[in-house]
């Protein structure tokens, strides 16, 4: 029975991708709420900045566990998401590079530990193990 139970626990790379995974996204959320900060909106859209903030890391959250449980459809939903996301904001990162270079390169930190992570998650060992 014990050796049942460890084929069912994941491979170290899928542990290790959800991991740099999981540093990327608390990245992203130190990110975004350091440019809300300096954004200067107004205190009548915050409840909505909140809420979406809070929907984005529940999702992404809910995503990452999924991944671990050897879901699948959760790894390319992840990486479908990554893909369009970093597709959609080539714009706003580029403007990052001469107006705030922290952002930029929080943002490559980023965008690096999401590559690391799905290099991990999509590796030969660790695409059976989904198979499965």
């Amino acid at each position: 029975m014990e050796k049942q139970k460890r084929t069912n626990q994941p491979p170290k790379g899928v542990v290790r991708g959800v991991l740099l995974l999981g540093t990327a996204l608390l990245l992203s959320m130190i990110r975004g709420v350091t440019d809300l900060d300096s954004a200067g909106l107004g205190e009548a859209y915050m409840p909505l900045l909140i809420g979406g903030f809070l929907l984005f890391l529940l999702l992404s959250l809910f995503l990452l566990w999924k991944i671990y449980r050897g879901r699948e459809w959760a790894r390319i939903t992840h990486l479908g998401l990554f893909t369009f996301s970093l597709i959609s904001s080539m714009g706003e990162t580029v403007t990052w590079f001469d107006s705030a270079p922290s952002f930029f390169w929080l943002y490559v930190m980023e965008t690096l530990l999401v590559i690391g992570g799905f290099v991990l998650l999509f590796q030969r060992k660790s695409s059976q193990w989904f198979m499965k």
